[in-house]
């Protein structure tokens, strides 16, 4: 029987617009905001990005395998192999400035994806985006989701913030989604960090003021990260950004972004 790597590999990477599917085409945008969700989550939570951003940004949220309309696709083990897909994905859509940002395990995802583009011999983002991740040189205590029980995994969703409680009551959602972040938490868990040069792009951090899981030092840590410009907002929330906290997030991305649209 095959691993759930080896089924994941044999795939076929189903067409772009599979893993983009909240992305409306801007064919006059200047840059493309390429987004990764955080653990247990699909691309459907960026889909209201695109009116509260700069009309010459267009927002293309990527759909991680095991959720929404990529469920039949299963969540690697592995982060690299996640990453190769995804860079396989992306290549053909690097024909113009673009940036990277990622929520909590998305974080990750765009952090590592921004350096298996430079090993290809890629393009770079103009920017790197990241909030609610510690560093990635940093050891992650994240919870093994493989092995935490039902309700020690629900404590600890419950802890971090932002699943909705109507979720989590409702067994078979409740099932459908423990699922799925447990196979998030899985990937995030077996992740080890390997030193690189820094990234020569720009990377900019947000956090929570209340977050429960990242502390402001483990957020600031990102400064290895690049040998260009740095900044970290703090926004007053936790882990999981609320609709204020989001508005708040986009008002600062959007001037971030904006050098790059002239």
């Amino acid at each position: 029987m095959n691993s759930p790597i080896d089924h994941f590999t044999a795939l076929p990477l189903f067409a772009a617009a599979e893993w983009f599917r909240w992305c409306t085409p801007n064919p006059r945008a200047r840059l493309r905001l390429f987004c990764f969700p955080h653990a247990g989550c699909g691309a459907s939570v960026y889909r209201g990005w695109r009116e509260s951003l700069p009309a010459a940004i267009e927002v293309r949220p990527c759909q991680l395998p095991g959720r929404e309309n990529l469920t039949r696709l299963p969540m690697p083990c592995r982060l690299p192999e996640l990453i190769e897909a995804i860079a396989s994905i992306i290549a053909p859509h690097l024909d113009r400035p673009f940036a990277f940002f990622g929520h909590s395990m998305g974080a990750l995802v765009g952090f590592e994806l921004a350096r298996q583009l430079r090993r290809r011999h890629l393009p770079p983002p103009v920017c790197l985006m990241v909030a609610s991740r510690r560093a990635p040189q940093l050891t992650s205590p994240m919870p093994a989701g493989d092995v935490l029980s039902e309700a020690a995994l629900v404590a600890w969703v419950r802890k971090v913030g932002g699943t909705p409680e109507a979720l989590l009551a409702h067994p078979k959602w409740r099932e459908h989604y423990l699922g799925i972040l447990r196979a998030d938490l899985k990937l995030t868990e077996h992740y080890v960090y390997q030193p690189e040069p820094p990234l020569g792009c720009p990377v900019y951090v947000y956090g929570g003021a209340h977050d429960t899981v990242v502390t402001h030092a483990q957020l600031a840590a990102w400064r290895e990260q690049t040998s260009g410009a740095f900044a970290l907002q703090m926004l007053p929330g936790g882990h999981i950004f609320d609709p204020p906290m989001v508005k708040e997030q986009l008002e600062s991305m959007a001037a971030r972004l904006g050098p790059f649209l002239i």
